[in-house]
């Protein structure tokens, strides 16, 4: 058997190990293609499922265009009417066949210039985009083409990442397979936004260049395109020299890529930045009832700051009726035609009922011409229409009662050269009832009578109790309406009359309702209790309807139950009205404005020929009264019977101790009622007893008791049929006592006893010892 040698290894001939890098960069291989399969199918499967969600969206497309459009604030009319609409955003959507070529290619070049070959994702712009992605971890550079960007905008934010680039792709992709180039156009040229409010291109037109999209020149077509990607830092009216550099990159572009000739290259670069003269905002300034929409505007800037209308969104729902402003517009501007010949160039009317709530408004005349509303900013003198203000103070304070008499001895107020001057319109002397010389407009009398309740007196109840703001001159001649007031306050002020007491607040806004349904502002009518004695205001109310049955307004007769003091300032600069009825307040007022373009407000008054305020605005407000009545017609209301009187079963309101009582808690309680120190000043009723009682500074004696025995009538109650067996002589009695009952007829306009011309009578049971005495001094 052969011997077998056993095999002895050297170091020369063992094998030689792997080289452990091999191994190493191996399995390196191995990993790495297995992250790239790996990260391949997962890759694949997000994308599918981008791609999925991205089909999903585009056929909501439209939808969510339109919800990306901020709805408008709108202000609306009582019934719902759409008076003006405001928004942040001004638009004007055009379709693609009226964009013209050179606007599309202009965008284009600014955009996205392989935009027409490209499936909604730019290959080299992209690469660009990831390349910058891996270095820096985030997509910081461009690369979006149109389509991505109108994905962007509609589907996507404004964060910077590369899922927000994946998802922005996808969406691409889809959009681009499932519309057409021109389809994507125009919805990217109605949307985008160009800065200025502006959104779409041919909203851009208007707002910069005052054009129509078809009228743009190359090189504004140009400009406009680069806008898109700042419009609020380098559109022309914010940087006019950065806005010309971009736009002579987007026209080399165009020229470089062949949309325009070096000849029309040449002539954009040379043309000059023409912009709109006007900035725009973006609103709809087709107002309705400009006046009026103008007033709430200001009001709720002043009123409610927190209620941004150009942030879009609200709601504000207002007390305007829009059939009685079409009959107060048409009969201003009759009467604007008519007097024209009397240069009477503008005229003012304001509207409200009877709790406040602002029906019409007419601010003055041509609204084109001057938007100055004289009715809520102006400051006008009222002229003798003030003077109502003036004697309910005297009767407040006990210097006056509305049955009684006032002096109309002459009257002489000191001049600057220490001349003394008569002041015109009555003063023939003797005395005269109150209701006479309110309704003739007897001067005389108005100035006897601040002189005895005092003009500080007559300006802090004219402040405190019918809610003027305007400041009032502390002299005697405020008697005469030389303080300067609104319209707007004096409707207010006049409500006083008209409830009996109560101030009503003139609004115009009922509610203001956010975008998302929540009501940020309500309003309701807001009544000021006994802000004056219902003995003054019934007094009033009755002496008021003497002016317009017998006195200077009796053009507004025929309006039923209107009561109402005309006023005509000096030169006949202001011609007024104020008037009301039962449900209505009105108060009108002519003029003869002079332009004065510099001026705050921008005229002067002119003087008009020899315009009263009974010969041409009572007659306006008379027409409007009457239309508006027939409209809707008037609510009658039930006042106080005369002070004594007993109560009728069927009235509802307080009887006399119950209204006395609160009277006088009522006075007691008064800030302002306290004894005055100033000369001039009225002092505290005369005492019971003594009417005769002379107040000091020399006043007249008023002849009055201490509280008006025949306290005012509702003309608006029939008369009650009489209890007893007859009458003669205007009364019969039912007892002999002084407190026994008699029925007695009086004049409703007067109070005093009815004679046989008085047109309206009325028979009353009062206590003998309180029934009136004269007869009616009103009507022969």
């Amino acid at each position: 058997m052969q011997r077998v040698e056993p095999r002895i290894r050297t170091r020369d001939n063992r094998p030689k190990p792997r080289s452990r890098w091999k191994r190493i960069t191996l399995i390196a291989l191995v990993v790495f293609w297995t992250l790239i399969a790996a990260g391949f199918v997962a890759g694949s499967a997000f994308l599918w499922w981008r791609l999925d969600q991205a089909n999903a969206l585009v056929p909501g497309l439209q939808g969510r265009l339109e919800s990306e459009i901020t709805r408008p604030s709108e202000i609306v009319s009582s019934d719902g009417t759409v008076l003006l609409r405001l928004a942040a955003e001004y638009r004007d959507p055009v379709e693609y066949a009226d964009i013209p070529k050179h606007v599309v290619d202009a965008t284009i070049a600014a955009e996205d210039k392989r935009y027409f070959e490209h499936d909604g994702v730019d290959t080299v712009a992209m690469m660009r985009v990831l390349w910058g992605a891996a270095l820096t971890g985030h997509a910081s550079q461009g690369g979006s083409t149109i389509t991505m960007q109108l994905a962007k905008r509609v589907f996507s934010d404004s964060q910077r990442t590369v899922d927000r680039k994946i998802q922005d792709i996808s969406l691409a992709l889809m959009m681009e397979r499932n519309l057409s180039k021109e389809q994507i156009l125009e919805v990217y040229l109605n949307q985008v936004f160009y800065g200025e409010g502006a959104y779409g291109i041919s909203a851009a037109a208007d707002v910069y260049f005052g054009k129509k999209l078809k009228d743009l020149t190359i090189a504004e077509a140009a400009t406009l395109s680069r806008l898109v990607r700042r419009p609020s830092q380098e559109n022309p009216f914010r940087d006019p020299d950065v806005a010309l550099k971009n736009r002579n990159v987007v026209l080399g572009i165009m020229r470089d890529e062949g949309l325009i000739t070096k000849a029309e290259f040449d002539k954009a670069v040379a043309e000059p930045l023409k912009l709109r003269k006007e900035r725009i905002q973006p609103v709809n300034v087709n107002k309705t009832s400009p006046f009026f929409t103008d007033f709430v505007l200001e009001y709720i800037r002043e009123k409610y700051p927190n209620v941004d209308l150009l942030a879009g969104g609200y709601r504000v729902e207002t007390t305007l009726n829009l059939k009685l402003q079409k009959i107060v517009d048409e009969e201003v501007e009759r009467t604007l035609r008519v007097n024209r010949g009397n240069r009477v160039t503008t005229a003012a009317f304001f509207l409200m009922d009877n709790e406040g709530r602002i029906a019409a408004l007419r601010g003055g005349g041509n609204y084109e011409r001057n938007q100055y509303n004289v009715a809520t900013s102006g400051r006008r003198q009222p002229g003798s229409s003030f003077k109502p203000f003036v004697y309910s103070a005297a009767f407040e304070y006990g210097a006056l009662s509305p049955g009684g008499t006032v002096s109309n001895e002459p009257y002489y107020i000191r001049l600057g050269n220490g001349q003394r001057k008569k002041i015109d319109g009555g003063g023939s002397g003797g005395r005269l009832s109150v209701a006479s010389a309110v309704a003739a407009s007897n001067n005389t009398c108005a100035m006897w009578a601040i002189k005895g309740v005092g003009p500080g007196n007559a300006v802090r109840l004219a402040h405190s109790a019918f809610g003027f703001t305007s400041e009032l001159p502390r002299v005697e001649s405020l008697a005469l309406g030389t303080g300067e007031v609104s319209m707007l306050e004096m409707a207010r002020g006049y409500t006083v009359f008209q409830s009996g007491g109560d101030r009503y607040e003139p609004y115009a806004i009922v509610r203001i309702i956010a975008a998302n349904g929540a009501v940020v502002v309500r309003n309701a009518p807001k009544k000021s209790n006994r802000v004056v004695s219902a003995s003054t205001a019934q007094g009033m109310d009755m002496i008021l309807r003497t002016v317009v049955t017998g006195g200077t307004a009796r053009a507004a007769s025929g309006v039923v139950n209107a009561r109402g003091k005309t006023g005509t300032t000096n030169s006949h600069k202001d011609a007024w009205f104020c008037g009301y009825t039962d449900r209505w307040v009105g108060i009108g007022w002519v003029a003869n404005d002079v332009p004065n373009p510099n001026g705050n407000p921008p005229f002067v008054a002119g003087t008009m020929a020899g315009v009263f305020g009974g010969q041409v605005t009572a007659p306006m407000w008379a027409r409007i009264m009457t239309r508006v009545q027939k409209e809707i017609p008037e609510e009658r209301r039930t006042l106080q019977a005369y002070r004594g009187a007993p109560p009728d079963p069927d009235d509802d309101t307080q009887t006399d101790d119950e209204q006395s009582a609160e009277d006088e808690a009522r006075e007691n309680e008064r800030p302002d009622r306290e004894p005055p120190t100033g000369p001039g000043e009225a002092t505290p009723q005369n005492p019971p007893g003594d009417p005769a009682t002379t107040p000091p500074n020399g006043f007249p004696p008023v002849n009055n008791p201490p509280e008006d025995p025949r306290p005012p009538t509702d003309p608006k109650q029939t008369n009650p049929p009489s209890t007893t067996g007859g009458s003669t002589g205007g009364g019969s009695t039912t007892g002999g006592g002084g407190n026994d009952l008699i029925s007695v007829e009086i004049c409703v306009d007067s109070g005093a006893r009815a004679g046989a011309s008085c047109p309206e009578r009325r028979r009353i049971k009062v206590p003998r010892n309180q029934a009136p005495r004269e007869r009616c001094p009103l009507h022969g």
